[in-house]
């Protein structure tokens, strides 16, 4: 998805309002799967606190 907005903003002048649309989506994704990577560890150090590790 992140890949399919770069290329709609590569394809679009700087001045069209469509590329604001995309740039927020790229970046709302990106936040996103940052988040998910940090939830990701916290999550593995709850299931351990809980015993419940692999």
């Amino acid at each position: 998805m992140i890949d399919a907005l770069e290329r709609g903003l590569a394809d679009l002048d700087g001045a069209d309002p469509a590329r604001r649309r995309l740039l927020l989506a790229r970046e709302f994704l990106t936040f996103v799967l940052e988040e998910m990577a940090d939830l990701d560890e916290r999550w593995a150090v709850r299931r351990a606190a809980l015993g419940l590790g692999d």
